[in-house]
This record gives structure tokens, C-alpha cells and sequence, in this order.
């Protein structure tokens, strides 16, 4: 029981980070997307996945990206929602290997899912349009994530016990 609710705790601390990155990073532009910017908050399901598990990681990116709905309510953060819980749960799973460096990497899972569904919800014009720019925009944004990633498990990891949920 105690085990549960300590990741309930968790799990709502780190969907309120979600929004507070959202907030400060919410200036930041990002070229590829019309409206965009640069997500900086995607990072913390990937932290939460790899210390807390799979579900809760997907839980935290669920939770996150509905409580930024509720604030902001824009198209592209209700698009993002999938994607993120996606990213967060295969985080989880990587994650259970205990490589930074793999898990850091699912968050490219996140950036590919969210240009999907932006594509298909048609608030991204076709890939062949700007392709280089995507794909520019893509990899600079994901080895900045990969870098916070790694430094914020690397800072918290020793404070989180060995069990996951």
C-alpha cells in the first residue's frame, strides 16, 4: 500500500514539473513546427519512466500533458498526449536495464510519434515540404533532451529505491 502511494507522490510531482518546464520553455521556438516550440518538458516522463517504471511513466505523461490541457488547451498539446504516454511507458520498460544512455534515447520515440500525429491532424504540412528542417530540428532538439536526461537520472537516481511500478 505504502509502495503505491509513495509513486502516486511521485508521479504528481513529476507532472506538475511537466508544467513548470512547459511554462519556461514555452518561449523557446522550435522552426519545425508552425506555432511550436521547443519541448524541453518531454524530458521528465523519460525521468519518471526510468526511475519510477513503465506505467508510471506513462501515467506521469498522461497526467502532465492533461493538466497542461486544462491550462493551455492548444492543438498541438492534446495531439501531444499519446505520443508523450508512449514515450514515457517505453522509457519504463528500457529503463528496467538500468542504461541511462538507452532510456535517454526513448525520448526520440516521443519527437517521432508527436511529428506523426501533428502530420496527421494536419497542424504540420507534409514531411517532403521541409524535410532537412524537421529532421535539423528533430536531432538538435533530441541530443539537448539526451543531455538533461542524463544529468537529471544521474541526480536523482540515488535518491529512488530499486523497486519499480
Amino acid at each position: 500500500m505504502l509502495l503505491k502511494y509513495k509513486n502516486w507522490i511521485y508521479i504528481i510531482s513529476f507532472s506538475c514539473l511537466y508544467n513548470v518546464l512547459y511554462l519556461f520553455s514555452n518561449n523557446i521556438p522550435n522552426p519545425a513546427v508552425p506555432n511550436g516550440f521547443i519541448a524541453i518538458s518531454m524530458v521528465i516522463p523519460v525521468v519518471a519512466g526510468y526511475l519510477l517504471g513503465p506505467y508510471s511513466g506513462a501515467m506521469t505523461g498522461g497526467i502532465g500533458v492533461g493538466l497542461n490541457v486544462l491550462i493551455n488547451g492548444s492543438p498541438i498539446t492534446v495531439a501531444a498526449m499519446v505520443p508523450i504516454m508512449i514515450m514515457g511507458f517505453a522509457a519504463g520498460y528500457v529503463g528496467k536495464n538500468r542504461n541511462i544512455l538507452l532510456t535517454s534515447l526513448t525520448i526520440i520515440i516521443g519527437h517521432s510519434l508527436n511529428i506523426l500525429y501533428f502530420i496527421r491532424l494536419g497542424l504540420i504540412s507534409s514531411l517532403s515540404e521541409k524535410i532537412s528542417v524537421i529532421a535539423l530540428s528533430l536531432l538538435s532538439e533530441a541530443a539537448f533532451d539526451i543531455v538533461i536526461i542524463i544529468t537529471i537520472i544521474t541526480s536523482l537516481k540515488k535518491f529512488f529505491r530499486k523497486e519499480r511500478w
